[in-house]
């Protein structure tokens, strides 16, 4: 290799390093806002709650149709 070739590695190398810097910056960043939003601590922990109120959601949501079900027959008899 010449000198030119390792000039331009190392400041392929310094680059890399720079931008994992920022990276890493961003994912505390993130994993902070997962934290104070949603009280969790990981990504699988938010995935978790995330599963859970979908159920919820889901449950909710049945219920809403039965009741208005029930509503429209109720207004459909009188």
């Amino acid at each position: 290799m010449t000198e030119q070739e390792l000039l331009e590695l190392k400041g392929e190398i310094t680059e890399a390093n720079t931008q994992l810097g920022t990276l890493k910056g961003r994912k505390e960043t993130l994993l902070e806002q997962l934290m104070e939003k949603w009280k969790v601590k990981t990504p699988a922990e938010a995935q978790k709650k995330l599963k859970k109120m979908q159920t919820d959601i889901d449950k909710l949501d049945g219920e809403i149709q039965t009741a208005t079900t029930e509503l429209e027959k109720q207004l459909e008899s009188e």
